[in-house]
C-alpha cells in the first residue's frame, strides 16, 4: 500500500513538473510532450556533475575538446 502511495506521489510530481514547464516549451514553440523528458534530463545532468566531481577528486582538471585545463 505504501509503495502505491509513493508511486502516486512521484507520478503527480512528474506531471506537475511537466505542466509547469509548458510555458517555456510554448515560448520556444516546442512540442508539449518534451516536458515529460525532464526526469531524464535531470538524471543526465546529475551523472555529468558526478563525473566532474570524481575527476576533480582524482586531481584532474576540466576537459574540453581533448585538452585538460587546471
Amino acid at each position: 500500500m505504501i509503495l502505491l502511495l509513493i508511486a502516486g506521489a512521484a507520478l503527480a510530481a512528474w506531471l506537475v513538473m511537466a505542466a509547469s514547464y509548458l510555458p517555456t516549451l510554448r515560448l520556444y514553440r516546442l512540442a508539449p510532450w518534451r516536458g515529460l523528458l525532464l526526469p531524464a534530463a535531470a538524471l543526465l545532468y546529475a551523472l555529468m556533475t558526478l563525473s566532474s566531481a570524481l575527476r576533480h577528486l582524482r586531481g584532474g582538471g576540466g576537459l574540453w575538446k581533448g585538452r585538460t585545463y587546471p
